[in-house]
C-alpha cells in the first residue's frame, strides 16, 4: 500500500497516510472533527544517489572516471561508460 500526503483545507494540518490505492481519496482530518475537508497532495520523490551532490548523477561517475564524450553527453549510467560493468 503506498503512502498519500494530505493536507485539511480547513484547519490546515499536513499528514501522511497508508491506505489503499482504491481509498486514496478517502481520508479524514486525523484532528477528529467532521466535516473538515481534506486534499490529497502532490508527493515530491527524489534524493541523491552517490555520497555528494558533485560526484556525478551515478555511484563512481564523474569526469575522472568516464571518457568526457560520454559524460557531457549526459552523464554515466546504463552502459554509458566503464564506470558500471
Amino acid at each position: 500500500m503506498p503512502i498519500y500526503e494530505y493536507r485539511c483545507e480547513t484547519c490546515g494540518e499536513r499528514f501522511e497516510k497508508l491506505v489503499p490505492m482504491a481509498k486514496a481519496d478517502e481520508a479524514a482530518c486525523p484532528s477528529g472533527v467532521s466535516g473538515h475537508q481534506v486534499r490529497r497532495l502532490l508527493s515530491v520523490i527524489g534524493g541523491l544517489i552517490g555520497s555528494s551532490a558533485s560526484a556525478g548523477p551515478f555511484p563512481g561517475c564523474s569526469p575522472d572516471a568516464c571518457p568526457s564524450a560520454a559524460y557531457g553527453a549526459g552523464g554515466c549510467g546504463a552502459g554509458a561508460c566503464g564506470a558500471f560493468g
